[in-house]
């Protein structure tokens, strides 16, 4: 079930719910590092995957067409969740405050 979002959402929480989607399709644990690249499979195209950006232990750009146009994308939120499990050293199941996520982010 995906939850649709209020018209006047904030940032922070557009990131959230991009977070929440990424953690309902198990993303997580899909993630594969090149570089200084995470690779984060397309949940819309098979077999596709999105290359977001590490910057200095943050997330940095992502090549899918909401991150080209700078909008929040699950495949940034998601790496941010990961780095979020590294750093508290369990599994997320959930984003409850957006600033689990944003704080990750790199800004523009």
């Amino acid at each position: 079930m995906t939850a649709s979002l209020p018209a006047r959402s904030t940032v922070a929480q557009l990131w959230q719910w991009a977070a929440q989607r990424a953690l309902a399709a198990d993303l997580p644990h899909q993630l594969r590092q090149r570089g200084a690249s995470v690779l984060v499979p397309s949940l819309s195209t098979e077999g596709a995957a999105h290359r977001v950006q590490l910057v200095a232990g943050q997330v940095g750009g992502c090549d899918c067409e909401a991150g080209l146009h700078g909008r929040p994308c699950k495949h940034r939120a998601v790496v941010a969740v990961r780095l979020l499990e590294r750093e508290l050293g369990c599994r997320v199941t959930a984003v409850k405050a957006p600033a689990a996520v944003t704080r990750f982010l790199r800004s523009a």
